[in-house]
Parts: structure tokens; C-alpha cells; sequence
């Protein structure tokens, strides 16, 4: 089949990066980073609080430490995107809570996500 002056071109739009916080998140987010650089991608910067961790707590209790660590996690991806001078109009924050996949998942369907990035152990 002869080409007929097609050109196959990647478009990006949105991309979604998952954030624990870890030293592998920090490596990730470079990559997360570059790719929204380069396709002048809107990048979803999220974090997922796991709510395993307040099985053994009260519901008065897990209500106010979940609304902390929902500010806390907000800050830090805030802080993720100042010092790496990023643009504020082209990142987004987002904090939700749940069991991690199905947040992600959510998440993605819920802003059209084209591409995920995520820190590997």
C-alpha cells in the first residue's frame, strides 16, 4: 500500500499521575512531567488516601483525620508543582479516598484520562 502523505501524530490531552508520596513517586513525577511538557498535556497530579488504615478508628474521629489528610495531600502535590515550576493553569489537583484502583479508575473516567503514569516499587 503506497502512503499518501499521511502523517500518524500523537495527541495527548490529559494525563493522570498517581502519587504515594515516596521516593519512587518523586522519580516517576519527572516522567509524568515531561510527557505533559511535551504534549503540552493537561496533568492530573492525584492522590488516593487508603481507607484501610481507619478500620480501627471511630467515625467522629476517621471524619476529621480524613479531612486533614485530604488538606495535607493537597498541599504536598501543591508543593510537588511549585517547585518544579509548573504551570498552574495546565496541572490539576485532585484528592479523593477509597480503595486505590477503583478510585484511579474512577478518576480517569471521570476527566477522560488518556494516560496514566504511577511510581513502581
Amino acid at each position: 500500500m503506497e502512503d499518501q502523505g499521511s502523517t500518524n501524530v500523537i495527541t495527548l490531552n490529559r494525563l493522570l499521575f498517581a502519587t504515594d508520596f515516596s521516593a519512587a513517586s518523586e522519580a516517576a513525577f519527572e516522567y509524568a512531567r515531561s510527557i505533559a511538557e511535551r504534549y503540552r498535556a493537561q496533568l492530573y497530579v492525584v492522590h488516593v488516601i487508603d481507607l484501610d488504615v481507619f478500620d480501627l478508628m471511630s467515625s467522629e474521629s476517621t471524619t476529621e483525620v480524613l479531612k486533614q489528610a485530604h488538606e495535607e495531600a493537597r498541599e504536598k502535590i501543591a508543593g510537588m508543582i511549585t517547585a518544579r515550576g509548573l504551570p498552574s493553569d495546565q496541572c490539576h489537583i485532585v484528592v479523593t479516598h477509597g480503595v486505590i484502583p477503583d478510585a484511579l479508575m474512577g478518576i480517569m473516567r471521570q476527566y477522560d484520562i488518556e494516560l496514566a503514569v504511577a511510581p513502581s516499587d
